[in-house]
């Protein structure tokens, strides 16, 4: 069942539950007003075995959601866990994500920017021409048309590819007034063509292949 399905589907219950404990009172209101005071010791009696179960049974449904609520935290920290292993280049990582193409140099703290908004909204590996950005990567330099990362000089054109959720981060670099646009009004004769994909493979990365 979806999360956020199950945490209505509990609430929904802790309504109803509520609404028969009131129910229940109000019904209780009315009894008083006409009933015989010979039968009301009676029918109270029956009222306040009822309203004991609801109590009862809305104690249960909170724990419930008190335990769903606390296994979907866990299960939010393991997600995060597994995306900064992802972001450590340790694995080989696939799946849909984004290509965004420079045709030409540009300012290496634009691409810090670009690529920190790739990351905020869920990219779970990033690569520039082909070479794996680490999370222990300390950023770029520019060196004459070309960046230097790491121990790797890189020349337009630049693509960067992002595996993760590629709706969701092609609207937030290319929205209106997004990174996107900021890098293009900085640079007017930049030629910047973001593309979704389906499917894009980052290899680990290989300490040894490196040398």
């Amino acid at each position: 069942m979806n999360k956020n399905k199950a945490i209505i589907l509990i609430a929904i219950i802790i309504g109803v539950l509520l609404a028969l404990q009131y129910r229940s009172f109000r019904e209780i209101e009315l009894l008083v007003q006409r009933t015989e005071p010979e039968n009301i010791f009676t029918e109270l009696r029956v009222f306040q075995v009822a309203n004991k179960q609801l109590r009862a049974n809305l104690d249960v449904t909170k724990r419930a959601l008190d335990e769903t609520q606390s296994k979907l935290s866990r299960e939010a920290i393991d997600e995060e866990i597994q995306r900064l292993k992802l972001l450590s280049g340790e694995q080989t990582v696939s799946g849909e994500g984004i290509e965004v193409t420079f045709d030409a140099a540009v300012k290496t703290f634009w691409l810090n920017d670009l690529i920190s908004q790739l990351v905020v909204t869920g990219a779970e590996a990033v690569a520039i021409n082909d070479v794996r950005l680490l999370d222990r990567t300390a950023g770029f330099r520019d060196i004459g048309d070309g960046i230097l990362m790491r121990r790797y000089f890189l020349r337009p054109p630049f693509k960067i590819t992002a595996i993760g959720p590629r709706t969701e981060m092609q609207s937030a670099i290319a929205q209106s007034g997004g990174i996107v646009d900021r890098i293009e009004d900085a640079n007017p004769t930049l030629k910047i063509i973001v593309a979704e994909r389906e499917k894009i493979i980052i290899p680990a990365f290989n300490e040894e292949s490196s040398q």
